[in-house]
């Protein structure tokens, strides 16, 4: 590593910004091995967004040429850096804070491909050319390096010219039309919610720009070959990544969660918003992407990127990049710690193929690979069918025909998945379920395509011993979110056979996630805010389970008061019976006589009793 301080100038140098000073100080007190430990103890804005390796996803997913040089503008606290240094033979980084560039130092002082350059980039006299150069965070603030009438063209320009003939320029940079925007979020750049979508009123400068705009840019700067990425929730903490060729479908979209400054005021449901968008026409959706990463370049290239996922709310050790490419769906670790888990996985799938089920997926040297299918998912198929039950039935029905072709009777003297998480399950019931005895309990409709009437699976990551048939559908029907709303107006548990162990398989489930999620990280992507209409938003589906338990409840109390009232009818009815009884005994023959014996021998022993 080697800090370059020969264009380093006080006057440029702004200083820190709210926050990076905390950050600086976890960089000097401990190793990079540690940030993630610093994160989960201190989960805040600044913490995860400076120290997270969540903030090198969007760099772990490009395909570099490992040969490369890189310059690196506006790196500010190293986010990105590592991940460069990885990826490439030769960094350079610059920033115009000398106390951001010591602190990269210092995170990064075991990196012998690295060089950070203190200093404004166009006062840097670079000795040779670069096959990439990254922008992050850097086109929106354009201004503050080129005073100029059109400071984002002449960045661009700029960087053009550092560039080899072939080379590629990388710019991550929120849209100045983001949904994040219009859901309440306040703008980055000024602080002023809906700032950006409004046109910068509150400014003289611009800072956020849109796609027809950076287009424009980048066609009149020459670098008319490009390819734009959409990472959701945004390009600092991406869990997706989509492209033209992959825009977001329903079940993309509702898997994701997105992220707000803490102090944001969020109107309503940035997912729901995304949702309907897509519904209606999701070519509309680059045009609210959150944010975008670009490639662009003066020659044509080909990037054969369709899709990009991480598993960034589990465990490092369970962390996973899935990559859906033109022909081919790649599997990695995104970490070191992860390594094993992929190593499960190659296991898992030679095992699969010795029981001979249908799988899609082949070991690579350090990969995962699988053709890409350009089906619709089993999942995607039950979704289709949401108002139609006899097909989703059927669909169901074919999946469990699978399921039982593999499955086993249950022996007493092997432990199920159940006794392992559940000690106290009722051993009783264990007999009622078929099992897998090598229980990949992800083989379910989301991991699923049904070619020529066969189920052929992928992504078997977990397998656990003797897992109940019944699990894994539930698990499939409760992972169709579409299909969750009607389980009970279709009767799909009661119709599946598995009505009674609902209870028992939600707890089950929870359980065997919870050994997955890293519930910190989750957390903060989960946070709510304090905005009354946002609250009321989220809480509106709780309400409405509320006020239909309280309905039911009154039904029952109306239910219960009319029995009383007839129980009340009946007492009343024998009441009236026994008194007609009463009387009739009292007005015969009979009763008259022994009152007057009775009235005798109470007389005759009174006097008795006086003598």
């Amino acid at each position: 590593m080697k800090l370059n301080l020969d264009y380093y100038k006080p006057e440029n140098d702004f200083g820190l910004k709210k926050g990076e000073e905390k950050v600086i100080e976890y960089i000097y007190a401990n190793k990079e091995k540690d940030y993630e430990n610093i994160v989960k103890k201190d989960l805040c804005d600044d913490v995860i967004l400076g120290l997270s390796q969540i903030r090198e996803n969007l760099v772990k997913s490009y395909d570099f040429v490992h040969d490369s040089i890189v310059l690196e503008i506006g790196a500010h606290l190293g986010e990105n850096t590592g991940a460069l240094c990885e990826k490439c033979a030769k960094v350079v980084s610059t920033d115009i804070s000398k106390k951001r560039a010591e602190a990269i130092a210092k995170r990064y002082e075991n990196n012998d491909n690295l060089e950070i350059i203190v200093g404004r980039p166009q006062e840097i006299k670079f000795e040779e050319k670069f096959d990439y150069i990254t922008l992050f965070g850097v086109l929106e603030f354009a201004q503050n390096i080129f005073e100029t009438e059109d400071p984002a063209l002449d960045l661009i320009m700029y960087c053009k010219s550092l560039l080899k003939e072939n080379g590629k320029l990388l710019i991550a940079t929120d849209n100045k039309f983001a949904l994040k925007s219009y859901v309440g979020d306040f703008d980055k750049c000024t602080g002023i919610t809906f700032d950006s979508i409004t046109g910068y009123k509150s400014s003289k400068k611009t800072y956020k720009l849109g796609k027809k705009s950076i287009k424009d840019i980048l066609s009149k700067a020459g670098l008319s070959n490009y390819k734009f990425f959409y990472p959701l929730p945004d390009y600092k903490l991406p869990s997706s990544i989509f492209t033209d060729e992959y825009l977001p479908s329903s079940s993309k979209i509702n898997g994701y969660f997105p992220y707000y400054k803490e102090n944001s005021s969020v109107f309503y449901s940035e997912v729901d918003a995304y949702d309907a968008i897509i519904k209606e026409d999701k070519k509309m959706f680059p045009f609210f992407a959150n944010s975008y990463f670009i490639v662009a370049s003066q020659e044509e290239f080909k990037d054969d990127t369709r899709y990009v996922s991480f598993n960034n709310y589990r465990k490092e050790e369970y962390q996973l990049m899935t990559k859906i490419r033109e022909k081919v769906v790649e599997k990695t670790s995104i970490n070191d710690k992860a390594k094993e888990h992929l190593k499960s996985m190659i296991n898992n799938i030679e095992n699969l193929k010795k029981e001979n089920i249908e799988i899609l997926d082949e070991a690579e040297n350090d990969k995962v690979i699988s053709k890409f299918v350009n089906i619709k998912l089993a999942s995607q198929l039950v979704s289709d069918n949401v108002k139609n039950p006899e097909e989703i039935l059927r669909i169901l029905n074919k999946y469990k025909e699978e399921l039982l072709k593999i499955s086993v009777d249950y022996n007493e003297k092997e432990r199920t998945v159940l006794e392992k998480y559940i000690p106290n399950v009722d051993k009783s019931i264990l007999s009622k379920f078929k099992y897998l005895s090598n229980g990949y309990w992800d083989m379910i409709l989301k991991n699923c395509f049904i070619i020529d009437g066969k189920c052929v699976f992928f992504d078997q990551e977990w397998v656990e011993e003797n897992v109940p048939m019944e699990f894994l559908i539930y698990r499939s029907i409760m992972n169709v979110e579409k299909l969750r709303s009607k389980i009970d107006e279709y009767k799909i548990f009661e119709k599946m056979g598995i009505e009674k162990y609902i209870t028992l398989f939600e707890e089950l489930d929870g359980k065997i996630t919870e050994e997955i999620i890293d519930k910190d990280i989750f957390g903060f992507f989960q946070r709510k805010h304090t905005n009354p209409i946002y609250e009321n938003y989220y809480l509106r589906e709780e309400k409405r389970k509320l006020e239909q338990e309280n309905e039911e409840l009154n039904e029952e109390k109306e239910k219960i008061i009319q029995e009383q009232k007839m129980i009340q009818k009946n007492l009343e009815k024998q009441n009236d019976e026994m008194k007609r009884k009463l009387e009739g005994i009292y007005d015969s023959r009979s009763w008259k006589i022994a009152k007057k014996i009775t009235g005798i021998k109470n007389s005759l022993k009174n006097r008795k009793e006086t003598k």
